[in-house]
């Protein structure tokens, strides 16, 4: 049976420098017996990431076609059939590992004919949450309250589910189908997901770039924006008791992943 690997990201964990690897490397990737599909953006343009699938399955679920992508049936038969082609097939969107069953849900019928394994890479909530608020202040997405609010928001929360969001993916593919890597612990980035993959080793020695494709945002940028939308102008952060009283909120769910997916570590990010 073919592979097909799903990368659902999560969110500011070096997806975009993946993805760049991948979409850098296709032809000689090809020559491996591994496929990573070229994708188009809602704008037409070629993409590094498979977002249409993204895009298409949440039209859906809002009961819409995508006017650009189509059908959802249509954008997942389309990579199916590319993937039918080849040893392996990586698909990549960070927007798959989000909080919403919806997007297992609608690949899990791709179970019965390809051998999928779903690889995910965890930040600490912590890390994540100042990464993420930094990239949605540049967006305009983080309101205007600060930090700790945003944090307290029912969407922040459950995309902080780790726990939660495996588990729709267990349920689509079985509890042996997916596997957890910790960001930044498990780097580098490429012969890390190459390794959990299963893809030929030399995978790993093709070029990549030394710098991170995805920076987060420098100070004065982030600066710059909040006083644009009219917040006070104070860079984000997390003190001590913050940091600790967020890390508690998801301690249950983030020693059940521990438990589940590295039995043989003591914690899953190294804080108790």
């Amino acid at each position: 049976m073919k592979r097909l690997i799903l990368h659902i990201g999560m969110e500011r964990t070096g997806t975009s420098a993946l993805q760049h690897f991948f979409a850098r490397n296709r032809p000689v990737l090809r020559i491996m017996g591994v496929r990573y599909p070229r994708a188009r953006d809602a704008a037409g343009k070629s993409s590094q990431k498979h977002q249409d699938l993204v895009e298409a399955i949440a039209a859906e679920a809002a009961g819409e076609v995508h006017p650009q992508h189509g059908p959802a049936a249509d954008v997942i038969e389309s990579y199916a059939e590319r993937a039918a082609g080849a040893a392996a097939t990586v698909l990549s969107a960070e927007g798959l590992g989000g909080p919403d069953p919806l997007f297992a849900e609608a690949l899990a019928p791709l179970g019965q004919r390809f051998d999928v394994r779903v690889i995910a890479f965890l930040r600490r909530q912590d890390e994540w949450a100042l990464s993420a608020f930094r990239q949605a202040v540049m967006e305009g997405t983080a309101g205007t309250a600060g930090i700790d609010r945003w944090l307290a928001r029912d969407d922040t929360r459950a995309r902080l589910d780790y726990n939660r969001i495996l588990g729709h993916w267990e349920a689509a593919f079985g509890p042996n189908a997916v596997t957890v890597l910790r960001y930044p612990h498990d780097v580098p980035l490429v012969p890390a997901f190459i390794a959990a993959a299963d893809l030929p080793r030399p995978a790993a020695m093709l070029p990549d770039r030394s710098a991170r494709v995805n920076e987060s945002s420098a100070d004065d940028a982030v600066l710059a924006a909040l006083r644009a939308q009219g917040a006070p102008a104070v860079i984000p952060t997390l003190d001590q008791s913050a940091r600790d009283a967020l890390l508690a909120g998801f301690a249950a769910g983030n020693a059940a992943i521990r438990e589940r997916f590295l039995p043989d570590r003591e914690t899953l990010f190294g804080v108790r």
